[in-house]
């Protein structure tokens, strides 16, 4: 996302006065491409590639609403691929106060941009703990995520 430029005091004011109202798991799509016989034994070494995304699906009065897309592949030291998870969250969000949402897209955009990740992440790491177990693997516990 193309960094602009946002009024700390109108971020801060939405920041102060924002609540999760509902967080949803919206589509999960698992895939294991090894046999059983591979599991754990042979998995000590995996590459796993992680990519996310967020964004705002809408927006309605005193509320947004929010998607985090994730995916994570995993592979061998050889390039064999083991498995692939696709989670989806939804977060809706709303104001306490009534602030015109209008006024604040920089900082809307922003928000979702910075602050959505963080807010989801425990969720996907859950998520993929219990996926990979499920598959038969070691639970796969994805490091805390760190926004710049």
């Amino acid at each position: 996302m193309e960094q602009k430029s946002i009024n700390k005091d109108k971020y801060a004011k939405l920041v102060r006065n924002i609540d999760i109202n509902q967080l949803n798991l919206v589509e999960l799509y698992s895939k294991k491409y090894v046999t059983a016989l591979y599991n754990n034994e042979n998995l000590t070494k995996i590459k796993v590639d992680i990519k996310h995304r967020s964004g705002l699906k809408s927006v309605q009065d005193n509320s947004f609403i929010t998607e985090f897309k994730t995916e994570i592949f995993s592979e061998t030291e050889k390039g064999e691929k083991i498995f692939n998870i696709f989670v989806v969250y939804e977060i809706v969000y709303s104001l306490r106060e009534n602030i015109d949402l209008n006024e604040l897209k920089d900082e809307v955009e922003f928000f979702v941009f910075r602050n959505v990740p963080v807010n989801i992440w425990p969720y996907i790491r859950e998520t993929v703990s219990s996926v990979t177990t499920k598959m038969g693997f070691q639970p796969l516990v994805l490091e805390p995520l760190k926004i710049f």
